[in-house]
């Protein structure tokens, strides 16, 4: 487990880990056990003003409680605060903080911003201009049916069955949730070359949607990502209310459900840097170019680099119509 995946488990800023660490004199210490403890402790060292090392003690006491207790209860060390923890709340959010560090975040490419003209770096990353073109001058809806004709293509093939991600995200608008498509998918609409594997979109908090949205769960078998069955999970409107991602895998296919966009902010953020397309024979919120190049400079993964040229590409040529040739490239080597 990498610092960053392990400052995800935790809920805390990697500087802050890094610190805690040094702290407890525990420098290394990227475990699963560990980031539980980490994490239980710095909820109870914000919430009643206790040091760390006080609150690493507490913490491991809760944590060695394998008895019926459905709650902790955690005292200031003058009595002046005191805290009940949800067991089973806290964790389920652990469960969908471990599943968002395995399935969800990525690493950050180190390195300044390239300079180098921006058709050397698609070349040197073996990105067609010709196939650049070509989905330039379609329309968003008609990126996102074209891909649902690819995967329909694909399932023809039972060994190679593939997501229907299309049809998850009719299901969403049928059952009125409201959401704003990002990541692979909204990154198709706008122009990316590739195939998703996953449907990222980031949801509406109002209660109301939240609970539209846990009423369709149980019918795609909606489970948490990339976790064992050892860990208890409550997939109801309070988990997806506090945490910034929890990865989905349903019978339609992956999902990240998120409440928030790096490089972005908050839903509100992201649902104003959105358009209503009329796709898939339903109207879905898609992030525009800008934005999605935003939030995925800010996530920086290899994967993310690389879709950001690609929409840089096609939004040069939707404005200029012309070659794939600027003088110089602000995006990500």
């Amino acid at each position: 487990m990498t610092l960053g995946q392990f400052a995800v488990l935790v809920g805390a800023p990697r500087k802050w880990v890094q610190n805690a660490l040094m702290t407890l004199g525990e420098p290394s210490n990227y475990s699963v056990a560990g980031g539980q403890r980490l994490r239980l402790a710095r909820l109870i060292q914000e919430t009643v003003g206790s040091d760390l090392a006080r609150a690493c003690r507490v913490a491991d006491r809760c944590l060695e409680d394998q008895g019926n207790r459905s709650a902790w209860t955690v005292s200031a060390p003058d009595r002046s605060v005191r805290l009940v923890i949800d067991r089973a709340r806290f964790l389920s959010s652990f469960a969908v903080a471990l599943s968002a560090s395995r399935a969800w975040y990525r690493e950050r490419r180190r390195g300044r911003r390239s300079r180098e003209p921006l058709d050397r770096q698609l070349a040197r990353r073996g990105i067609d201009p010709a196939a650049l073109r070509r989905t330039a001058a379609m329309a968003p809806a008609e990126r996102l049916e074209r891909i649902e004709e690819t995967l329909v293509e694909v399932e023809e093939d039972e060994e190679r069955r593939g997501p229907d991600l299309p049809g998850l995200i009719r299901l969403l608008r049928v059952r009125r949730v409201e959401f704003v498509l990002v990541g692979e998918m909204a990154a198709i609409a706008r122009g990316a070359l590739r195939m998703p594997e996953a449907l990222d979109f980031c949801i509406d908090p109002a209660p109301i949607n939240l609970e539209r949205l846990v009423r369709i769960l149980p019918l795609i078998h909606a489970e948490l990502r990339s976790v064992g069955p050892g860990y208890p999970v409550r997939l109801d409107a309070t988990t997806f209310a506090s945490a910034e991602a929890v990865p989905l895998t349903t019978d339609l296919g992956a999902a990240n459900v998120l409440t928030s966009l790096p490089g972005v902010g908050a839903y509100d953020a992201v649902a104003a840097g959105a358009d209503l397309i009329e796709a898939l024979a339903v109207d879905v919120s898609v992030l525009q170019s800008e934005p999605l190049r935003a939030s995925l400079a800010a996530l920086g993964g290899d994967v993310d680099v690389e879709v950001g040229l690609e929409l840089e590409a096609v939004d040069m040529l939707t404005a200029t119509g012309r070659g794939v040739s600027p003088p110089v490239a602000s995006s990500a080597s």
